[in-house]
């Protein structure tokens, strides 16, 4: 588990400050003739009666409270847990105070080494958010994690190692390994994390063939070290939930509500893709990619897909391209946020077959001359368009027929017929002008 950041101790401390205000509150207030633990809040609110009305779930300020203010008061961390725990509190509210007491005592030396965050606040045309440890020397960053690494130790050793329930995404990421393989593997990570961002510093945003070749080095040994520390199965499992592709994959899945099985199946199809097409390797040598590239990349592409569209369904398969359109994406907003039917979104974008195979039968119809051509087309553009407004509403249909997605409509006025293929791709026509009138 990596140190926390500035901003999370700052919350951390912020909880802490609140849970010592509402706990310890002066003696004259309403409040200050008893004390309940959370787990006698919980028996009464069980019971049904007021927790301070149970004898066993209140307490008279007596010398365990003055010792907790006093716990408080100090910085020894140690004397703040053991009074919290003593109180009864709950184990995890207890890490998130003492953590946050603790980080205070570094916290200060942090900022003691160097340029932290904070410092620029007069310079209001800056990003606050933005940390740029590239105004560090390198002794100055190398300190900064000896300290976030002492921090670490001296947390574990006051409360021991942290549990992975307390932190979801540590759940979704490492919950499949037992503790102690769940431990090295972090520690295994952050060892890098620091070893790659020391390079990426170190470039000041130009990096030499050398630099590539560190990071290229970098990236190969700890695929060497996973694969020691890890079985083929939990090997497996992590590149599911940490790899390149499972970062990139997860959006899609997310947007079109994938199954556990449906990611499964994709996952390698669009690994193997990756493996020779990604473009999330910068330590790799860049590419020449010339007009035969592009071509290679699209025909994978389109094998690519139909492998996706045979292994999960042709309904599925829709979902798929669907949800990863930014249209389709505002119209289910639309939907959402409106209480519309749910079936909205993909009767809109039907519109995108169905209108188009329309207009290009009357661009093809024989006994229409161009101008009635035009003004047919005219009139479906119309039609696409009052029906966007009767599904969605005039309010949020002219918010949608701006967006890019929906410009196809638009140009169905100017003549031209923009086509849609099962992967989202994108073909058209535009009507032939008729030749000028030769002169006699």
């Amino acid at each position: 588990m990596k140190a926390l950041p500035l901003l999370l101790a700052a919350s951390l401390v912020a909880n802490a400050a609140w849970f010592t205000t509402t706990l310890l509150r002066p003696s004259g207030s309403p409040d200050s003739t008893a004390i309940a633990t959370r787990d006698d809040i919980g028996r009464a609110s069980r019971s049904g009666e007021p927790a301070a009305s149970r004898g066993s779930a209140a307490r008279a300020i007596g010398s365990d409270d003055r010792s907790l203010a006093a716990a408080f008061k100090s910085d020894d961390p140690e004397q703040l847990r053991d009074a919290l725990r003593a109180l009864g509190v709950d184990d995890a509210l207890v890490r998130q105070i003492v953590g946050a007491r603790l980080w205070k005592n570094y916290e200060t030396r942090l900022k003691a080494i160097g340029k932290q965050p904070d410092d620029n606040a007069a310079e209001w045309w800056k990003n606050p958010g933005h940390f740029n440890p590239r105004g560090q020397t390198r002794e100055q960053r190398e300190e900064m994690r000896r300290i976030q690494r002492e921090f670490q130790a001296e947390n574990e050793r006051l409360l021991g190692p942290p549990d992975l329930h307390e932190n979801p995404w540590l759940e979704r990421q490492y919950g499949f390994l037992p503790a102690e393989k769940r431990r090295l593997l972090q520690q295994t990570e952050q060892d890098y994390n620091e070893l790659i961002g020391e390079i990426n510093n170190e470039t000041s945003g130009f990096m030499l063939p050398s630099d590539r070749e560190q990071l290229r080095f970098l990236q190969e040994e700890k695929r060497r070290d996973l694969e020691s520390l890890l079985s083929p199965e939990e090997l497996r499992a992590y590149d599911l939930r940490n790899s390149p592709t499972a970062q990139q994959l997860r959006w899609k899945m997310t947007k079109m509500n994938a199954t556990e099985a449906e990611y499964l199946q994709i996952f390698d199809l669009q690994q193997n893709f990756d493996a020779l097409y990604s473009h999330n390797t910068p330590f790799a040598e860049p590419v020449e990619r010339d007009q035969a590239y592009w071509k290679a990349r699209q025909e994978a592409e389109k094998e690519l897909n139909a492998q996706i569209r045979a292994t999960i369904g042709e309904d599925r398969y829709l979902d798929y391209v669907m949800s990863n359109d930014h249209g389709f994406q505002q119209v289910q907003a639309a939907t959402q946020r409106l209480g519309l039917p749910e079936d909205t979104p993909r009767k809109l974008y039907a519109l995108r077959n169905e209108t188009p195979a329309a207009a290009n039968r009357i661009a093809n119809d024989a006994t229409l001359s161009y101008d009635e051509k035009r003004a047919a087309l005219t009139r479906l553009a119309e039609t696409t368009r009052a029906e966007v407004r009767a599904r969605l509403g005039s309010e949020a249909a002219d918010v949608i027929l701006k967006n890019h997605s929906f410009r196809w409509i638009a140009d169905l006025e100017k003549g031209n017929i923009t086509t849609f293929d099962e992967n989202g791709g994108q073909g058209g026509r535009s009507l032939p002008k008729p030749s000028p009138a030769k002169k006699p």
